[in-house]
């Protein structure tokens, strides 16, 4: 009552100097409220009301829940008295009206509705006409009207046109438009401009004699900085709100939470708020220039401040001659949302204002609502809620449901995505709209299949798919201080939990974005989904991220945030094939002279920073991921470098980037202002980081036309490249095409099963150029399986490369390639198995449902397009990936689908041999390949066995036994030249083929090299000692030889083996390998 009582006291009464025209409470039929329903006979009971009534008095007592039925009932407002209407809830249907002013006689006194109800165990629960209202509530049901018109002025926010500083005691906001806000009473809002959300402020207006037209005076001093000018291009300037109106909807609270323990946990306070809800079937609802305090309910779903509740179309096509409207509204401290749209189609939603909601604040639920507008508003302050999965943060996301469906702990990922506009369906416009200050996201499109909640049969009996229609409109929309700016990806699971698909109902999904040009059939050609003049600045992670589909950004601005912005698509390739995505006439902005003020986020390099790291988090412009990106007139500036360990680049590579990044993304017509480094490669080292590119195609780039930069690694240096120390990268006249390898879990043709063996290693692949091991690239794949299967290698035109495993090579493999142009090729050798162990190989180059078997060649250097050459001895496969159909767009593979040469073999030593081939164009020093070479002998228990399925290359094979009790724990392979035979200077490994045959046990053995005079550094082959398989064991032999002094002249005089345990195994093809 404090609160009330204040507001009584402030309130003023203001008698139009204006002409107003058919104001509704000038109806002299109208029944005086004074005459029927006043009395303190009336508190807490229910009235009805049936006839047409004017409210001429403030009642002075508390009602339960008014009633205002029957065709032409209606209750008015009557000017200029105020009036402060109490009850549990008002209720409208079958032809009854609550009407205070109206579009031609706005109302221009300051009056209340109070909701009233303690708890929801308490509150009386609502249900008109099969439609449920709960508690608390203003309700509009079947032919019922409601109008709300309260005065505003022209402009009820704006922008400062000053910075306003910290404690700055002359606190005059002068701003950008002309305003006329009256002082009584009314509070502004402040923006923040820094990355931290709660340094948005409220303030009281005072008289200010002194202020000019675009002036207004506030009581405090502002505690933290708010920006008020353009910088660096930039328009960072604060938002400032007129918070107060004439008709004020509030609710009456208690002093603490009387709900579950899981709602006060994380809500201490009370949280019952009151709420407005509409739905289908109403007669009118416009709702202008009012103010809604303490509304919502944190607790139970459809409790909103305003809330439109499966209405259909609200618009001409749905019968409304006026279409509902909600305009000049703000709504603050609510407790559950801001304006909700759902199943409801062509509301106009414009010129409002919410601050210090919890929940998503405008919202479209279900993904069936479609042609609304949201224009102009400004939402400020967004807090994680309790009622949706993607209302919640992480810490509400375990508590709710602390498990899915197979008791698993639940993840992370099918929540925390609260954001102020949360847009289920793209087929809605967009326009004008600020997101300053959500906990996640400023502006979220999320794209289910189809729709949830209540719409979901609707929608699919209607055939309704949000993935895959266009944008209707999204323009000149504003996202600051918010983790995240923007997004546009994921979607909401359509189906219960289940044991395939445990996570909740409606929760965050993946969900691939395709807009169609029939926005229900995904055959149809893809559209253009266009995103143009967002403005995303201070946000804390990313100003935006959009994935899949024809994108095109153009007209944006991006500054101060961590990462400016990120296209993505898809890990293995786009899941809109022939579509990439487009950055067109952009500014993005690394620093402005916006420094902000240290609060939450503490200050480095005297400026506040973005997302962790100590401040030292690598700043970015553009941040190239997946997925073929285009970005054209795009400038970057103040990308400044500094003496701290922050890297700055106006381009940056997603880190830590286990996917691949399309070859065919570039750069054209590029300008950069005081940037140091146009493009970082940093130090992170999984596959898509090894493997990351960007091509410049006009020299504006990166300074050279039709160059690409790769990451600086000698597998990607060339002739034709040219380091970039600063960048950690190349930039090359090379040109770049992707080979991606897959080993499947089946034989296609004959559905047998591959016969994989990762010999206790990790799964992965090495590339090798031009047949130099040091020009080498190891991949560990891709993880979308276990083990990973996909090898993603980004190579260039007009080399050669050979493929190696860690492991034995897989029995199936698939060779494919992505980005290449018709008639283009490229010869690749891949290690299999030595021809000992082989008994049937075939490759087959596969085009969709088209099969052309590769015909084997004898001859060495005949492998082409149709014939592939098998080398016996070494195990060396060569054929040629040839490119024969076009590719259009920007799919990744041609016309007839994605071009693949399927690999298959069979026989007894298949999964049983390290496929790793590298040093077969290296000469040797042999010391046993089917013989023990001369100049060496062997000390020790040891037999060489003829037997060709045992070995592992050719017929022979060594067995060495190692025996403690007979002492014979010792085998040495040493040189009969006593000095020794194996020179220290040019040598590159010792290679050698273990095997401890089928023998269970995991011996315990150390292998070293000596001198005549020194034994050097043991190592342990145990590592390499796999039941029944043959594992390569090669090592550097600097590493081997670390212990010998630098300027050392002696020669190695052999290899030792020791155990401490009684051990057998078996040795195949020793030998040295030399540097050249």
């Amino acid at each position: 009552m404090k609160t009330l009582i204040f507001l009584i006291l402030f309130t003023l009464i203001v008698v139009s100097t204006t002409t107003d025209s058919n104001c509704p409470d000038d109806n002299s039929g109208l029944l005086k409220f004074s005459n029927l329903y006043s009395g303190i006979k009336l508190n807490n009971q229910d009235i009805n009301i049936t006839q047409e009534v004017l409210l001429d008095i403030n009642p002075m007592v508390e009602y339960r829940t008014i009633r205002i039925f029957g065709e032409n009932s209606k209750l008015v407002w009557k000017r200029n008295i105020f009036i402060n209407l109490i009850a549990e809830s008002i209720l409208i249907y079958d032809g009854g009206s609550l009407i205070i002013g109206s579009e031609t006689c706005r109302y221009r006194t300051r009056t209340y509705i109070t909701l009233t109800g303690d708890s929801i165990h308490t509150a009386q629960d609502h249900t008109i006409n099969g439609h449920h209202f709960g508690q608390k509530v203003i309700g509009v049901s079947t032919n019922g009207t409601l109008e709300l018109h309260g005065d505003t002025p022209p402009i009820t926010w704006t922008k400062l046109n000053e910075t306003l500083f910290s404690g700055y005691s002359n606190s005059i906001l002068t701003l950008h438009d002309y305003v006329d806000w009256e002082v009584a009473t009314k509070q502004i809002i402040v923006s923040s401009t820094d990355y931290d959300e709660k340094q948005t402020e409220i303030f009281e207006m005072l008289n200010c004699p002194e202020c000019k037209k675009n002036q207004v005076k506030i009581k405090a001093p502002p505690k933290y900085m708010h920006w008020g000018t353009i910088t660096r291009g930039v328009d960072e300037r604060a938002e400032v709100g007129l918070l107060s109106r004439y008709i004020v909807i509030m609710s009456r609270l208690g002093n603490q939470c009387q709900n579950s323990p899981l709602v006060c946990k994380f809500f201490p306070m009370d949280v019952f708020g009151g709420h407005i809800m509409i739905q289908k079937g109403f007669r009118n609802a416009h709702i202008e220039g009012i103010e809604c305090f303490r509304m919502g309910q944190s607790h139970v779903l459809s409790r909103y401040p305003i809330h439109f509740h499966m209405t259909g179309r609200v618009d001409e096509l749905g019968g409304y001659s006026k279409p509902a409207y909600v305009r000049h509204t703000s709504i603050y401290t609510s407790y559950s949302r801001c304006i909700v749209v759902h199943g409801t189609h062509g509301l106009d939603v414009s010129d409002n204002i919410a601050y210090d909601s919890i929940g998503h604040c405008f919202m479209m639920c279900d993904g069936i609502e479609t042609m609304n507008t949201f224009r102009h508003n400004l939402g400020l302050l967004t807090k994680p809620g309790l009622l949706l999965p993607s209302d919640r943060d992480c810490e509400m996301c375990s508590t709710v449901t602390p498990f899915d469906f197979n008791g698993n702990p639940t993840s992370c990922s099918e929540c925390n995505a609260v954001s102020t506009f949360w847009i289920t369906n793209p087929n809605n416009t967009i326009v004008d709209n600020v997101a300053g200050g959500s906990a996640i996201t400023g502006f979220w499109y999320v794209f289910p299949d189809y729709p949830v909640g209540e719409s979901e049969q609707l929608g699919r009996q209607l055939n309704i798919r949000p993935s895959l229609t266009p944008v209707l409109e999204f323009r000149n929309n504003i996202a600051h201080s918010n983790l995240d700016g923007f997004q546009a990806d994921m979607g909401l699971k359509l189906s219960l939990p289940s044991v395939n698909e445990p996570q909740q109902y409606s929760s965050m999904v993946v969900q691939r974005y395709k807009p169609r040009s029939i926005s229900n059939d995904e055959s149809s050609e893809p559209s253009i989904s266009f995103f143009t003049g967002l403005t995303s600045y201070k946000n804390r992670w990313r100003g935006g991220w959009a994935r899949s589909g024809h994108l095109v950004f153009n007209k944006c601005v991006f500054a101060d945030n961590a990462i400016g912005f990120t296209f993505a698509s898809e890990g293995t390739g786009p899941a809109d094939p022939t579509v990439g995505q487009y950055m067109y006439d952009s500014l993005f902005v690394g620093e402005t002279e916006n420094f902000g003020q240290a609060g939450v986020h503490p200050s480095f390099r005297n400026r506040t920073n973005p997302f962790g790291e100590n401040g030292n988090m690598p700043v970015r412009g553009f941040e190239v991921y997946d997925g073929t990106v285009h970005l054209e007139n795009i400038v970057f500036s103040q990308f400044k470098q500094d003496n701290s360990p922050r890297n700055i680049s106006a381009i940056g590579f997603f880190r830590f980037n286990d996917w691949q990044t399309s070859c065919k993304s570039s750069l054209k017509n590029i300008m950069y202002i005081n940037v140091d480094q146009r493009i970082h490669f940093e130090t992170s080292l999984v596959d898509g980081d090894k493997t990351s590119t960007f091509m410049d195609l006009d020299g504006t780039g990166f300074g050279l036309p039709q160059a690409i930069v790769v990451r600086n690694s000698n597998f990607y240096q060339s002739d034709h490249c040219m380091e970039k120390p600063n960048w950690n990268g190349l930039m090359c006249l090379e040109r770049t095409r992707q080979i991606y390898v897959y080993v499947p879990s089946f034989y296609r043709f004959t559905n047998q099963p591959s016969i994989i063996n990762y010999n206790k290693q990790e799964a992965g692949i090495q590339v090798i150029r031009d047949k130099n091991d040091d020009n080498l690239l190891s991949l560990t794949g891709i993880p979308n399986n276990n083990p990973r299967n996909q090898f993603l290698i980004l190579i260039y035109k007009n080399h050669f490369y050979d493929i190696h495993f860690p492991h034995p090579t897989p029995s199936d493999l698939i060779i494919s390639g992505r980005n290449w142009e018709v008639a283009e090729f490229v010869d690749i050798g891949i290690c299999l198995i030595p021809s000992n162990g082989l008994d049937f190989l075939s490759v087959t180059k596969v085009i969709g449902n088209q099969q052309q078997p590769i015909a084997r060649s004898n001859n060495p250097k005949a492998a082409d397009e149709s014939t592939y050459y098998y080398d016996r001895d070494s195990g060396m496969l060569y054929v040629r990936f040839y490119h024969q159909y076009n590719r259009e767009g920007d799919a990744y593979c041609g016309t007839q689908g994605c071009e693949e040469l399927h690999i298959h073999m069979e026989g007894p030593m298949v999964g049983k041999i390290t496929g790793d081939c590298r040093t077969i164009y290296y000469p040797k020093l042999n010391v046993f390949s089917e013989t023990l070479n001369r100049k060496f002998s062997i000390l020790g228990s040891y037999k060489v066995l003829h037997n060709k399925t045992l070995s592992s290359h050719g017929k022979l094979v060594m067995q060495f036994t190692m025996d403690n009790s007979n002492k014979t724990n010792e085998i040495k392979i040493q040189c009969v030249q006593s000095t020794g035979c194996i020179p220290y200077i040019g040598i590159k490994y010792l290679e050698l083929w273990l095997n401890p045959g089928k023998n269970s046990s995991n011996p315990l053995v150390f292998m070293s090299l000596y001198t005549p005079t020194k034994l050097l550094q043991p190592v342990s082959i145990q590592p390499y000692l796999q039941k029944d398989t043959w594992s390569l064991l090669r090592l550097p032999f600097n590493q081997l030889t670390q212990s010998l002094p630098t300027n050392s002249i002696e020669w190695i005089h052999g290899i030792k083996f020791n155990s401490t345990t009684q051990c057998s195994f078996f040795i195949d093809e020793i030998s040295f390998v030399y540097e050249y």
